[in-house]
């Protein structure tokens, strides 16, 4: 594994890198892409059955989150709900609160 730090960046889209290896300037191979964090703009939640279906829009991006990068809990109070991914999107992303028969979760906010 190799690890470095760079100088914030301001911009997204592709960027070169250079890295200083003892005294030489080594050119990383084709170019960088950044993309900043997403940014969620609303959630709503729908009833099915026991369980409440989360629905979390967010602006469109480019990022390709993959499931294991993403954890949604909804909070009631002090009571946390681990919300179960099913779909990510570029402008979404969907999950599920199970709930128990005749008790269906119901959130204020999402962490």
């Amino acid at each position: 594994d190799a690890w470095f730090h760079s100088h914030p960046y301001d911009g997204s889209g592709l960027f070169r890198l250079l890295l200083n290896v003892h005294n030489s300037v080594v050119d990383c191979v084709d170019y960088f892409s950044y993309e900043p964090d997403p940014e969620f703009t609303e959630f709503t939640t729908l009833q099915v059955a026991n369980d409440v279906q989360v629905n979390i829009q967010k602006k469109t991006d480019m990022l390709n989150l993959s499931m294991n990068e993403v954890t949604v809990m909804g909070v009631k109070g002090d009571q946390q709900y681990q919300c179960v991914l099913e779909k990510i999107e570029s402008n979404a992303i969907i999950c599920t609160i199970k709930g128990e028969p005749g008790a269906v979760p119901v959130v204020d906010s999402l962490t």
